[in-house]
């Protein structure tokens, strides 16, 4: 059986609404955070395969490539919203080019999949970005700001963490969020983690699998429970 860190997760937050998520439609990842990963996942590529870093003028080229042939030049409106969207992607770009990018030593990895045998099943994930320097660090994009005590207390980004720690046998784990805010701003916020925080983790997950492997299922009964989408079919 292979699990997946969104499973423990949606496990760990209620039983219930882990089922039901089983048997709704999931709502992909937005084009727009796919764009940018995937541009920042171009620029460690290639200081993977050339031993340098890209220049300035390589990430406009990503970008201009991910949005313009797609674009009818002959319609003004549809160019001009397309120029739009590249200028606010190199905005936000920028600031990761700037602060992380051109500060880095080591190399990058990106797509890495990585797998655990937990009980009777695989716990597997990916991870966008792997960085390799004093320690390793994942790095990962979202929409969606969060601090560092949120961070923490989400399971699916500690267990990045922990099937990294798995693999490599390190005592220190980082994990960086890049946060895009109103199309164009930027923000991070990192995670350190040792081994005492990574053994935490490892506890917990080997918790939550056998709910997940017996298909437990009841409620938790939380105030989140008034904002659920499933509350109409629950049992509480």
């Amino acid at each position: 059986m292979q699990i997946s860190l969104k499973d423990i997760r949606t496990m760990s937050e209620c039983p219930a609404y882990h089922q039901f998520l089983k048997h709704s439609h999931q709502k992909p990842q937005s084009t727009w955070l796919l764009m940018l990963e995937n541009v920042i996942k171009k620029c460690y590529l290639h200081t993977s395969e050339r031993k340098y870093r890209a220049t300035w003028r390589k990430v406009v080229s990503y970008v201009d490539t991910a949005i313009f042939p797609h674009v009818d030049i002959t319609n003004k409106k549809e160019l001009e919203n397309a120029k739009k969207k590249a200028e606010n992607a190199l905005v936000f770009l920028s600031s990761w080019y700037n602060t992380i990018y051109l500060k880095e030593d080591g190399e990058g990895f990106v797509n890495i999949k990585m797998k655990q045998r937990i009980h009777h099943s695989d716990i597997v994930d990916t991870a966008p970005v792997i960085h390799l320097s004093d320690q390793p660090n994942i790095i990962y994009i979202s929409d969606i700001a969060i601090n560092k005590v949120q961070m923490y207390n989400n399971i699916e980004i500690r267990g990045l963490a922990w099937l990294l720690w798995k693999q490599t046998g390190t005592d220190k784990i980082k994990v960086r969020q890049l946060t895009l805010r109103n199309k164009d701003e930027f923000s991070t916020v990192e995670l350190q983690l040792d081994n005492k925080s990574l053994n935490r983790t490892d506890n917990t997950i080997c918790q939550i699998i056998p709910l997940i492997e017996t298909n437990y299922n009841f409620p938790s009964r939380t105030e989140q429970c008034k904002q659920c989408v499933f509350q109409r079919g629950c049992r509480t």
